[in-house]
């Protein structure tokens, strides 16, 4: 469920707001610390107005809330608040154990939730802080801290799964993942917002139900997700939640950031949270290997993965990066005997050297660093050199594997040649610009994406068999976002 905020100032803001927020939330949360002139009297006659269920919030400056009143004032505003039968009243844990017995007393009806905020970490006793909230008695309790790295919000999942139903959440933008997948995790609500956020790391109502599918998720649902250093130009978390939804799977795609030294932390947590598979990306296709259980035999021959499958408590590592690219290539024209040169020396050019051998290819790979490439050239048996080399050999087909949108000159372009790009956004890069210039044909990172990602839902989903409506989804996704 979506619980969105009536944050006012005003009487007649907070009117509009309710109006708006009711045709998409389940609840409301008032938070009526932010509240300039709203009188008790005012405030009954807008709650008469709503049908859906009603949190009523008084949050103190300590709490990260705004209200500057006295503690004893705040506490006789609490009780005319009650007075006027929201479905819940948000409470600090802080609060005096007397009042909420006097609370529960006057106002047996009224569900309380306690409430639990961090704003600088998020502690690594999150056991005892709920032990200690759970002297209140409480229909609900509430733990929100701030997310210093993911592994922060994988903690903050796997508590919430061991002691559901429960509102935790983390802040910050590294929390933002506990917003996606709360309610996998059996939290009974997830807070969102329309138009303003009331905390750091929330996600707004229309991306939860128009990429992730919000309103479809449960405790069943399955999870997968994408691991990297860096997230932010990756489409998957449109297209893979758009399949899934359109194939009725009861699952969910994630985007998950990870410095290299959380690898290991982080797949300790990924089987807690029952994560049943995994897409990666630089820098990581290489690094993950050491904690797999099992490697497929291309993805051994190739020394490097990009999709992982959690089978009964084994992960393994496959790579369908190669297969990717050639099947992008080979929708244009076919590898077999064409001279290919790859610029750079990373998983994908690892992955895409091996499919294009096994495909007939004359393989060639530069890179800035030649000892790399030359080390990568002795595995697979082909030739290597320095990106300056790409200036005076004849290719049929160029492959850009660095993060560098033009790692080469223009003139190292041969004209007629076929030119791939293997990084999805931008979709037209600088290489594929001059490309274009030296009338060749060309083949953009996105559609690299797309055929990679229907094998790797081969292995995730095998009952999936429908690949060229995989295709198809994932295609129309992708160009909606480049």
């Amino acid at each position: 469920m979506l619980c969105l905020p009536v944050l006012g100032p005003s009487v007649l803001e907070a009117q509009k707001q309710i109006e708006e927020a009711s045709a998409v939330a389940h609840l409301l949360e008032f938070r009526l610390d932010l509240f300039t002139d709203c009188n008790i009297k005012a405030l009954k006659e807008l709650r008469d107005q709503i049908s859906i269920p009603v949190i009523f919030t008084l949050r103190q400056q300590n709490h990260g809330g705004c209200y500057r009143g006295s503690e004893e004032e705040r506490l006789k505003k609490i009780l005319e608040l009650a007075a006027l039968s929201p479905t819940y009243l948000d409470l600090e844990e802080d609060i005096p154990s007397t009042f909420i017995e006097h609370l529960r007393q006057t106002f047996p009806q009224l569900k309380l939730i306690i409430s639990y905020h961090h704003f600088l970490h998020t502690p690594s006793d999150l056991e005892h802080i709920l032990y200690r909230m759970r002297c209140l008695p409480a229909h609900m309790y509430k733990i929100a801290c701030m997310a210093n790295s993911t592994l922060d919000s994988l903690r903050m999942l796997s508590f919430m799964r061991q002691h559901a139903p429960l509102l935790g959440m983390c802040m910050g933008e590294k929390g933002e993942l506990t917003r996606v997948l709360a309610t996998t995790m059996g939290a009974p609500w997830v807070f969102s917002y329309l138009h303003q956020k009331t905390a750091e790391g929330q996600l707004c109502a229309q991306h939860l139900r128009q990429i992730y599918h919000y309103d479809s998720l449960t405790t069943t649902s399955s999870i997968y997700g994408l691991i990297a250093e860096r997230i932010e130009t990756s489409l998957s978390h449109f297209t893979h939640n758009r399949v899934m939804h359109d194939f009725q799977l009861a699952s969910v795609y994630v985007k998950i950031t990870l410095a290299k030294e959380e690898l290991s932390d982080f797949f300790i947590l990924a089987k807690q949270l029952g994560i049943k598979g995994l897409s990666v990306t630089m820098p990581f296709k290489e690094l993950v290997i050491p904690f797999l259980d099992e490697l497929d035999h291309d993805a051994q021959c190739i020394g490097a993965v990009n999709t992982l499958v959690f089978q009964h408590n084994r992960l393994i590592g496959y790579n369908t990066d190669g297969i990717g690219a050639l099947n992008a290539i080979e929708a244009k024209q076919s590898v077999y005997q064409q001279r290919i040169t790859i610029l750079g020396a990373g998983g994908a050019a690892r992955a895409i050297i091996y499919e294009a051998l096994k495909r007939g290819a004359k393989v060639r790979i530069l890179n800035r660093t030649l000892e790399k490439a030359l080390k990568l050239a002795s595995e697979f048996g082909i030739e290597a050199g320095p990106l300056e080399l790409a200036q005076d050999h004849a290719y049929d087909i160029l492959i850009n594997t660095t993060p560098h949108p033009m790692p080469v000159s223009a003139s190292a372009i041969r004209p007629y040649s076929l030119v791939m790009d293997i990084k999805s956004r931008p979709k037209m890069t600088a290489l594929l610009e001059s490309a274009h210039e030296k009338m060749c044909s060309f083949v953009f990172g996105y559609e690299m994406f797309v055929n990679q990602a229907v094998e790797q839902y081969a292995l995730w989903v095998p009952s999936l068999l429908d690949k060229k409506k995989v295709h198809k989804i994932l295609q129309e996704e992708a160009l909606k976002h480049l």
